[in-house]
């Protein structure tokens, strides 16, 4: 199933709970502008560091790379939905722009 983050773009770092494939997490997404870039953090419920600082690109597959136990059951994708080809700057990480997606595996088909 797929999952559309809340995001706002209204913060330039916040932190959320966000439940995906049954397993609850916390998702801190933080702003750095000296490099104009999103940055995502994840840990599980209790508060173990799952992946820290993943910088958030357009349309690449975030966190595909890493494997492990508290790892989430699949891809995390930042859409292009405003077609213009450009990295979310700091209000662009958003519904209308830039939305936050989490594709699980079985809808992967893996």
């Amino acid at each position: 199933m797929t999952v559309a983050i809340p995001t706002t773009s209204g913060y330039a770092d916040y932190e959320q709970e966000i439940a995906l494939g049954g397993v609850v997490y916390r998702m801190r997404l933080t702003y750095n502008s000296r490099d104009l870039s999103w940055y995502l953090s994840l840990y599980t419920a209790a508060g173990d560091t799952v992946i820290l600082g993943q910088r958030v690109r357009l349309e690449h597959p975030l966190l595909d790379q890493y494997v492990g136990d508290e790892m989430p059951a699949g891809v995390f994708l930042v859409w292009d939905a405003a077609g213009v080809h450009v990295e979310p700057g700091r209000y662009g990480l958003d519904a209308a722009q830039a939305p936050l997606l989490f594709f699980d595996n079985a809808e992967l088909g893996r």
